[in-house]
């Protein structure tokens, strides 16, 4: 939200190049394509250290590794984007374009336009048709009654275990004692059930 609110004010801004509000629109878009790529690099700090203890503690589903090498390459064809974004918007681009020396002293990134359709729209297609071929649901349960069991392996349907081993906090946030189900609720009665029986 921040950046999408950064991007929005500073591309207002930087719309009317003669506005004494241009350079401050060019440094709100330059902060937030860097907030962007620094939760970009978040994200791969992130999912790097939930992949690798995956991998460390033998879990093996259909998921991994294919869903999280998915997030990978779309995250960095995403990378690649506002690295690209970020030396654009960096670069000079309020000129006269009656002056022809000056516009021949722009950036590369201004005069030719091959390097947004490389950089800007081969790889947001490329994402696109990536999250089209691997969709993330071809690797979740078929139902949301069906979770992972603690061994990491084994999937189980709702109700099949008691949840009187959860952590005194996890108990205390949803309500549960030792022997039911977060909530109060039955742990042989489905959510959907349980919803429909509570609603007056």
């Amino acid at each position: 939200m921040i950046v999408e609110t950064l991007n929005s004010l500073g591309i207002a801004f930087t719309s009317n190049p003669t506005s004494s509000q241009a350079q401050a629109g060019k440094i709100l878009v330059l902060a937030a394509i860097g907030i962007q790529i620094c939760l970009i690099v978040t994200f791969f700090c992130f999912a790097g250290i939930f992949h690798w203890r995956c991998s460390k503690n033998g879990i093996r589903t259909k998921a991994l590794p294919t869903l999280p090498i998915i997030m990978y390459v779309s995250m960095f064809l995403i990378l690649i984007r506002s690295v690209y974004r970020m030396v654009d918007h960096a670069g000079n681009s309020a000129v006269d374009i009656n002056d022809l020396n000056a516009l021949r002293s722009l950036s590369p990134l201004v005069r030719y336009e091959w390097y947004f359709f490389v950089f800007e729209g081969a790889t947001m297609l490329a994402n696109s048709l990536l999250w089209n071929v691997w969709h993330a649901s071809r690797y979740l349960p078929q139902s949301k009654n069906i979770f992972m069991a603690e061994d990491g392996i084994t999937e189980i349907m709702w109700g099949e275990e008691t949840t009187g081993d959860r952590p005194t906090l996890a108990k205390t946030v949803h309500g549960g004692d030792g022997d039911s189900h977060p909530g109060g609720l039955d742990p042989n009665i489905p959510p959907e059930e349980a919803d429909q029986k509570s609603s007056p």
